[in-house]
């Protein structure tokens, strides 16, 4: 007796579909409920870490009597070549009181007080314009001067008061004044390390 294949009622297939359906439908709204939840734990992060970066700019504009401004400005150049930015806050202090037109009897132009001739080198290996009246302009002094710093730290390996004495009457002027005086520390480096351990944040 030959039964044939047997059929069955199109009724379960559409009943089957129904729940397959019904079934991926709550797979993706888990996977998207995840992938919700990690998208605005993201976002918490990061409102986080604005929220600190606006409170850090705040007590820095308060400490250092300058515009908030310049302070992003230093802090985004200090992160980017790894410098505490407190350090190149008070060199910034000593070297021109955060007085952008600032210029010295030596020639020294503008926030970070860089000569015209180092500023010429530095500019070229940052690929930035060699233009004078640019070290008058914040942001181009702020990019030279951290740079430099940056430079200093890593040929004195990251002894601090021999770049800092090296920024302040360079590489000659350093070795110059170890010859007489023995140490690196100079009344310049002292000074910006006694600002840096006070006003670290």
């Amino acid at each position: 007796m030959n039964f044939g294949p047997i059929k069955l009622p199109r009724l379960v297939f559409f009943y089957a579909a129904i729940v397959l359906t019904a079934v991926l439908c709550i797979c993706m709204f888990y996977l998207q409920k995840e992938a919700l939840e990690d998208e605005l734990l993201k976002w918490q992060e990061e409102a986080q870490r604005l929220k600190n970066e606006l409170e850090r700019i705040k007590r820095y504009t308060e400490i250092y009597q300058t515009s908030p401004e310049i302070i992003a400005l230093v802090l985004r150049e200090s992160e980017k070549y790894k410098i505490n930015p407190t350090m190149m806050l008070e060199l910034i202090k000593l070297e021109s009181k955060f007085t952008a037109n600032a210029i010295s009897p030596h020639g020294a132009i503008g926030l970070c007080q860089i000569r015209p001739e180092t500023a010429e080198e530095l500019s070229r290996e940052l690929g930035l314009p060699p233009e004078k009246e640019l070290l008058f302009n914040a942001e181009y002094n702020i990019k030279l001067g951290t740079y430099f710093l940056s430079k200093l730290l890593d040929i004195y390996d990251k002894d601090y008061h021999k770049a800092l004495t090296a920024y302040n009457r360079g590489p000659a002027g350093l070795l110059a004044y170890m010859k007489k005086r023995g140490t690196a520390v100079s009344t310049y480096s002292r000074r910006i390390s006694e600002g840096l351990a006070l006003n670290t944040y």
